[in-house]
């Protein structure tokens, strides 16, 4: 009789673990879940924010991700990206620089590892300068934030030739030199060498227009008389297309 109370108790007692485990399986599958719904969500916040330009929210919803290790690699690198464009939007180059290198070294192979190779080669390019004086670090950071909010809305002109209604991309360059105030505004823009390429020029010229006004400029402990004069060089690469 007691042998089998006992093997009753038991059997209750094993049971009685065995639905703990069931519950707690559970419960960490639901939490499992949570956490992917909240990284996607996250995700799709990230996006939103970049294509506003609004990068501070970009690294405040990346930040979410960070604590979620298991991300598929493509996921990572897409990670990564936004956070390196978002560092370039704010001026904050040498994090930009960090992380954009850290794409191009870890994920060579991938359309986000090709764009990190161009940026750092633009990156390592001077392609702003003040026409009358030379440039502080304030400028230079300031300056290289104008240059990355105009080439968010530059693009590189689709052209077909006679023979294919495939783009004719083409090498150029050209240079504008742009007034800015202490504001932010843009004084005055001209096209001071062209590219050669009407399309070209124009499409330079409508990428500052768009990207206009912007951030004040930074008091550098000297008087200056506005407006500034910048003189901007673009520079058109048809090269290698980076795989989707």
């Amino acid at each position: 009789m007691l042998m089998t109370v006992r093997a009753k108790f038991a059997t209750h007692e094993t049971m009685a673990s065995m639905r703990l485990l069931f519950i707690t399986s559970l419960t960490v599958i639901a939490l499992s879940g949570c956490t992917i719904i909240e990284v996607g969500l996250a995700f799709q916040r990230a996006r939103a924010a970049l294509a506003q330009r609004d990068y501070e929210r970009v690294l405040e919803n990346l930040a979410i991700t960070d604590n979620y290790q298991n991300l598929p690699e493509r996921t990572k690198a897409e990670v990564g990206f936004l956070r390196a464009t978002s560092y370039e939007g704010l001026g904050r180059l040498p994090e930009a620089r960090s992380e954009f290198q850290h794409l191009a070294e870890t994920y060579p192979k991938t359309s986000y590892g090709c764009i990190a190779t161009q940026k750092l080669k633009d990156l390592d390019n001077e392609t702003v300068q003040l026409a009358n004086s030379k440039m502080s670090v304030e400028d230079r950071q300031y300056f290289r934030k104008v240059k990355s909010k105009i080439d968010s809305f530059w693009t590189y002109p689709c052209m077909p030739s006679a023979s294919s209604p495939d783009c004719n991309a083409q090498d150029a360059e050209l240079l504008i030199e742009m007034g800015v105030e202490a504001d932010g505004r843009v004084a005055f823009v001209k096209l001071k060498d062209s590219s050669g390429i009407s399309e070209y020029d124009e499409s330079a010229l409508v990428a500052i227009n768009k990207a206009s006004p912007f951030d004040p400029v930074p008091q550098v402990g000297e008087s200056r008389s506005f407006p500034l004069t910048l003189q901007m060089h673009f520079k058109y690469r048809k090269g290698a297309s980076c795989p989707p």
